[in-house]
């Protein structure tokens, strides 16, 4: 009888850097790494716009639209929600831990701290931003 192993991969994760800096080393463009790039990414997918990535329409956060809501809790709750569907539905690195999104005393914008673990990774991440309606 064959002794049973378990196999372990651990994963890692790189994309580019959207800098488009050059590594000095290599004279090639930059690349983020694990905790980086799967910041990088959830970053990015929460200020995509609908029909902005070719092919795709659906990809996007929908937070744009309720930026000109009005600045209250309750458009904090959807934003936070639709935060946590965009990053559940296109973002397979991440799981969701919370969100929280709190409305600035100036009425002005929504502070938003997104907190998620990397599947490969057990640190928690909190990625931080700043919402606010741009014209």
């Amino acid at each position: 009888m064959a002794d049973s192993t378990t196999l372990y991969v651990n994963r890692r994760y790189a994309d580019l850097d959207l800098t488009f800096a050059r590594n000095p080393n290599t004279n090639d463009i930059n690349i983020l790494k694990d905790i980086a790039a799967v910041r990088r990414a959830v970053r990015q997918l929460v200020f995509y716009m609908a029909y902005e990535k070719p092919f795709n329409p659906l990809f996007c956060c929908k937070i744009y639209r309720m930026l000109f809501e009005p600045i209250t809790n309750q458009t904090a709750f959807e934003i936070e929600q639709s935060i946590q569907e965009a990053v559940e539905n296109y973002e397979p690195r991440a799981t969701i831990i919370d969100v929280d999104a709190n409305p600035t005393p100036d009425g002005s914008g929504y502070n938003v701290d997104i907190k998620f673990s990397i599947n490969n990774i057990q640190t928690p991440i909190t990625l931080t931003l700043y919402l606010q309606r741009s014209r």
